[in-house]
């Protein structure tokens, strides 16, 4: 069934990877999510750094990373087609993987209010050179 989705030709529909985020995977699977968007050139969009637990839990669970974006780059998930919601609490040396990948950012800040996560740095993100969309 899932080759048939990529049979779908639509300019208004596409089909995109979507780990729902590190927590909820393993690195086989979003090795292999990295893989299936690479071979069929799909967009890849997950969550990255919405609050300082999650952030925690994430290197916790994958301790030869220094850093969330790390583990989704290391499995192949940071392209120039991945969108990545909230990414609050990124570090200097996380924007550098995301500017050099060419990712975006989805800024949600009716998510971030209500969650009480934090607020978005937008204008950092900008002058680092990331592309920021506003999430929904």
């Amino acid at each position: 069934i899932v080759s048939n989705v990529f049979l779908f030709q639509s300019d208004l529909v596409q089909p995109i990877v979507t780990p729902r985020f590190a927590i909820s995977c393993d690195m086989d699977l979003m090795k292999q999510l990295g893989a299936l968007a690479k071979k069929y050139n799909t967009a890849i969009q997950t969550h990255i750094a919405e609050n300082q637990s999650e952030i925690e839990t994430v290197l916790e669970m994958f301790p030869e990373y220094q850093t969330y974006t790390e583990v989704y780059d290391g499995a192949n998930l940071i392209t120039n087609r991945t969108v990545l919601a909230h990414g609050i609490y990124l570090e200097d040396s996380e924007l550098e993987i995301l500017v050099s990948k060419g990712a975006t950012i989805a800024h949600c800040p009716n998510s971030n209010t209500s969650l009480k996560s934090g607020e978005c740095d937008v204008p950092r993100l900008l002058a680092a050179g990331i592309s920021v969309g506003l999430g929904t």
